[in-house]
C-alpha cells in the first residue's frame, strides 16, 4: 500500500503560489536597478529635510549677542531648510534693519544656522512722554507775526515742561523700530499723544543724524510732529517731521548767515517753503 501524498505539498494551488512568488522575485530583481535611484532620492530628501532643517540660530554682533530687532528677523527662518535658504534676501533684510557692514552665514551641525555680523548699530536713545494733549506755546498765539520780542523762546518754555514730565526711554532705529532702552539720559525729548508711526521714527532718526553733521545742538524737543532744536546763544530752529532733506541741508549750511539777517531773532522757522525769522 503506497503512502498518501500530502495535499498541501502536491496540490496545484501550492505550485501556482510558488510560481507566482518566483515571478515576483524575478521581476523585482529586474526592476531594482531602475527603482533604486528613486528610493535613494527619497531617502536623501527625507534625511536632508531633517539634517539641514534650521532648529537653532546662533547670532553674534561684534562678538556679542545680537539685539532683539535682528534676532526677531532671524527667528522667522526657524524650521526652514538651509538648502533652500535665500542668503541674499536674508542679508538684505538684516541690512534694512540697521547699518551693518558685513554679514557671514554658515551652517553647523546639528541644525544650527550661524550668523556673524560686523557693524556699528547706532540707535537713538529718546526720552518719550505720552500726554493727553500737546501744550500750546506762546509763539503759537502769534502765527501771523514776525515779531519775536513778545513771546518766550520756545525751547526755554519747553525746558520748563520737561522738569515736571515723566519719561520712558526708547531706542529709535533707522528701520522704524522702537525698542525699550536702559539708558536714562538723552538730549532728545519727545512729547506725543499717540505712539509714533514707523515713518516718524525713521524721520527723527534721519533728522538727528543729518543735523549733527552741521550744528552743535544741545537739545532736541519734539511736540508731536514739531521739532525744536536748541543751541547755546542761538535762535531756535523749528522743523516738521517728515522733512524735506535737500531744503533742510541748504538752511543748515547757511545758518550762520541767517542769524545775521535780523537782530534778536528767537526762531528760525523751517516749516514753510522759505525760512521765517521771528
Amino acid at each position: 500500500m503506497q503512502p498518501k501524498r500530502s495535499r498541501l505539498l502536491s496540490g496545484t494551488p501550492y505550485k501556482r503560489g510558488l510560481r507566482h512568488l518566483s515571478f515576483i522575485f524575478s521581476a523585482g530583481k529586474r526592476r531594482l536597478p531602475a527603482v533604486l535611484p528613486v528610493l535613494l532620492l527619497i531617502l536623501f530628501l527625507v534625511l536632508g529635510l531633517n539634517l539641514f532643517s534650521i532648529r537653532q540660530i546662533d547670532c553674534l554682533l561684534n562678538s556679542g549677542p545680537c539685539p532683539v530687532e535682528i534676532s526677531d528677523k532671524l527667528n522667522r527662518y526657524l524650521n526652514s531648510n538651509v538648502l533652500f535658504l535665500n542668503q541674499k534676501k536674508l542679508i538684505a533684510s538684516l541690512k534694512n534693519t540697521s547699518p551693518l557692514e558685513k554679514i557671514n552665514l554658515g551652517f553647523k551641525l546639528f541644525n544650527t544656522l550661524s550668523v556673524n555680523i560686523e557693524g556699528r548699530l547706532q540707535p537713538l536713545v529718546v526720552q518719550t512722554s505720552l500726554i493727553a494733549t500737546l501744550p500750546q506755546l506762546e509763539m503759537d498765539h502769534f502765527l501771523g507775526s514776525t515779531e519775536s520780542a513778545t513771546f518766550l523762546q520756545p525751547t526755554k518754555e519747553i525746558a520748563e515742561l520737561v522738569k515736571s514730565a515723566t519719561f520712558t526711554n526708547f531706542e529709535f532705529w533707522n528701520s522704524g523700530l522702537m525698542t525699550p532702552a536702559a539708558s536714562s539720559e538723552s538730549k532728545i525729548k519727545y512729547f506725543f499723544t499717540q505712539k509714533p508711526t514707523p515713518t516718524n521714527i525713521k524721520s527723527i532718526y534721519s533728522l538727528y543724524n543729518l543735523v549733527e553733521k552741521y550744528l552743535p545742538i544741545e537739545q532736541y524737543y519734539l511736540l508731536g510732529d514739531r521739532v525744536f532744536l536748541r543751541q547755546a546763544s542761538q535762535p531756535d530752529i523749528i522743523v516738521t517731521i517728515p522733512f524735506e532733506e535737500d531744503s533742510l541741508v541748504q538752511v543748515l549750511q547757511s545758518f550762520a548767515y541767517l542769524t545775521t539777517i535780523k537782530k534778536d531773532t528767537k526762531v528760525i522757522d523751517l516749516r514753510f517753503k522759505n525760512p521765517i525769522l521771528r
